[in-house]
């Protein structure tokens, strides 16, 4: 059964969603979110700096082993490259699947 709405609960509803959304989506909130997350972003960068690039995806790399290899994490799992510090885990996949 389909429920009929009266005329006044669709205005009372209505007014409640505009009040709702009135606080809730303000672009000045979002502004002011996304403020806060670049400048979170600039700060954790500063903490990191960029030392090398991948060279499959031209992503920054800030960790020196992977630096050292020249590729990312996901990318060195998407071409099924096994880098050193990966070699355990690749051992214990394999005698799981055997």
């Amino acid at each position: 059964m389909v429920r009929q709405w009266t005329v006044e609960q669709r205005k009372t509803k209505a007014e409640e969603q505009r009040a709702y959304w009135a606080t809730h989506n303000h672009p000045r909130l979002h502004a002011a979110h996304d403020e806060q997350a670049k400048q979170k972003m600039v700060r954790s960068r500063q903490n990191f700096p960029q030392r090398g690039v991948c060279r499959v995806c031209s992503r920054p790399l800030y960790q020196e082993q992977y630096i050292r290899a020249g590729v990312g994490p996901i990318c060195a799992r998407k071409i099924g490259l096994s880098l050193p510090m990966h070699a355990a885990e690749n051992e214990a996949r394999r005698e799981k699947s055997k």
